[in-house]
Order: C-alpha cells, then structure tokens, then sequence
C-alpha cells in the first residue's frame, strides 16, 4: 500500500512536469498576430499615392484594387494590406516593416499592391486611406 502511495505521488510528479514543461514551448503557440517585431525591426504606414479603381463595380462580385504606396527607403518591405470596414466605409491601410540594423539611402520607392473587395449591395460606397497627413476619400457607385 505504501509502495502504491509512492508510485502514485512520483507518476503524478512526471505528468505535472511533463505538462508544464510542453506548456511553456514557445514554439507550440500559434501566431497570431502578423505583425509581431523581432529585434532590429520597426513597422510604419506606407503613404498611399493612388488608388485605382474599375470602370464598373457590380453588388456581389468581387472588385479588383490596384493600390500604389511610398516606401520611404529601400530597406522597407511590404508587409501587409489591411481592409476596415464601417457601414458603407473602407479603411485601407499598408503596413511596411523596415529593418533598423540595415543603412539605407534616403530614397523614395514607388510600389504596387491590389486587393479584392465584394459590396453586399448597390449604392454609394467610399475608400478612405492617408497620404501623408492627409485622408483621401474615393466615393464610388456599386451598380
């Protein structure tokens, strides 16, 4: 009976190891935010320059954007666009990381992205992004 006690206490010792030491893996976590800094890392908004936008924009089917950014210095690389929709309203953003530890000349680069993006329904609908200091709004008419 006393050995059972003790078998009992040491496999219940193992397990609560075994578990805290798999539960604290780092590598068995799930990423879930994309925009995580490693060190020497530092993300900024990209300035959108130009929005372009198709000639018809059908309710319910898909609409293709071309978006043009700035990237203040080659050592910025695109990182991710990101959509936030409110009511009729878009917010369309570009994350771009830049890598600190690099030099780079003080040169401003043009680049393209694109996007797809369904209207539920007819009626007037509006992209917003930043130039600079500035919000631009594009109005549009989904047929």
């Amino acid at each position: 009976m006393k050995r059972m006690k003790m078998f009992s206490a040491k496999l219940g010792l193992v397990l609560l190891l075994a578990i805290l030491t798999t539960a604290c893996e780092k590598s068995d976590v799930p990423e879930t935010d994309d925009l995580k800094k490693q060190p020497g890392e530092a993300y900024t908004y990209a300035a959108i320059s130009e929005i372009e936008i198709p000639d018809v924009i059908e309710s319910g089917v898909p609409a293709t954007f071309v978006v043009t950014y700035e990237k203040p210095t080659p050592c910025y690389e695109f990182k991710q666009l990101q959509l936030q929709t409110e009511g009729t309203t878009t917010i369309v953003s570009v994350t771009l990381l830049n890598d600190t530890d690099a030099f780079c000349m003080q040169v401003i680069e043009q680049e393209t992205t694109q996007f797809t993006h369904t209207f539920p329904a007819p009626g007037n609908y509006y992209l917003e992004y930043m130039y600079y200091d500035e919000i631009k709004t594009i109005q549009l008419r989904v047929q």
